[in-house]
């Protein structure tokens, strides 16, 4: 048993066989990270959602992966079955084993992640799950995962878009910065930095998603737009049928964004925008500031004047967006 990080080998080290993926409806988590390794590793794999019954008779010796969360049903089943599967994975993209991370977010997020992955650390590795991580710094933290006798692996994330989808137009000044609830606090730090932004340049149009509260805090604003949140497959059409100006990814130092992963890459890339990117580690992985895109410290009013020089600097955008082309 041991470590592997899949951007060494993880093909040769990952089981093979066939495999079971237990996922929440169509979702980033898996598209990002999970399917695309299977896909590399070349080997047959079924999905199926949480709410599915499970059945020996199909998932016998098979592996089974739990994407992100352990419904009730499917515990029961490995409980009676753990010696009829091959395997058993456990995938994370967020950091949900440290109580502390749970303690930070609102009660809705805390509440789902202590039910469904959190309170099932001892049972997964007593059942000798191996543990797949999205970001070296839940690599490293969860080392002593291998005490257990199970593997530990890095999955670097893939873009789910396409070679085909990036539509370099320009023509629309849309910026747009799309969090889910987990980020409110980028949001509200967002907030200043547009209304800036929009003192100078009235022309263009934010998009948010959100709900009716933060749609009520922006009706001053006519230039800021709030999208209901949708599904991941609608979210994914939504980008590809309307092309943007700018995306921003920022993340503030708090114990949940230090296990992010840089997914926010692909959805700006795959929207034809340029990002504006906090420079941290997490986007240092694939942002080389003014190459691909900009990398700024957290200080708002140096996202005003990255925001705004982009606004003005078509040439520059056209020389990032084309860098991203080639990567």
């Amino acid at each position: 048993m041991g470590v592997t990080d899949s951007r060494v080998d993880a093909v040769c080290n990952i089981k093979h066989g066939r495999y079971i993926v237990v996922e929440e409806g169509s979702n980033p988590s898996s598209d990002f990270f999970v399917k695309p390794l299977l896909k590399r590793l070349a080997v047959d794999f079924t999905c199926y959602q949480q709410s599915d019954a499970p059945n020996i008779s199909d998932i016998e010796n098979s592996i089974l992966v739990f994407v992100r969360y352990i419904p009730s049903k499917w515990k029961m089943f490995v409980d009676s079955y753990r010696h009829r599967l091959a395997g058993l994975v456990i995938f994370i993209d967020d950091d949900l084993f440290d109580i502390k991370v749970l303690a930070s977010l609102s009660w809705g997020y805390c509440s789902k992640w202590y039910r469904f992955a959190y309170r099932h650390q001892s049972w997964l590795k007593q059942k000798k799950a191996d543990l797949w991580v999205s970001t070296p710094y839940l690599f490293d933290k969860y080392r002593d995962w291998c005490a257990a006798g199970c593997h530990l692996t890095l999955i670097d994330p893939v873009s789910p878009y396409g070679e085909d989808d990036a539509d370099l137009s320009l023509s629309l000044p849309i910026i747009f910065y799309h969090g889910s609830p987990s980020h409110r606090a980028e949001i509200d730090w967002l907030l200043p930095v547009f209304e800036s932004v929009l003192q100078t340049h009235p022309q263009v149009t934010i998009e948010l998603i959100g709900d009716d509260k933060l749609r009520r805090r922006c009706l001053k604003f006519p230039q800021i737009r709030v999208l209901h949140p949708m599904s991941w497959l609608s979210y994914q059409r939504m980008l590809k049928e309307s092309k943007r100006l700018i995306g921003l990814a920022p993340l503030l130092d708090t114990k949940v964004n230090a296990a992010r992963a840089p997914t926010k890459y692909f959805d700006i890339t795959a929207a034809g925008a340029v990002g504006v990117y906090s420079d941290s580690h997490v986007y240092r992985q694939l942002v080389t500031h003014k190459v691909n895109g900009l990398l700024v410290e957290m200080d708002q009013e140096a996202w005003v004047a990255a925001i705004t020089s982009l606004i003005d600097d078509a040439q520059q955008r056209r020389a990032l967006l084309a860098e991203v082309e080639r990567s």
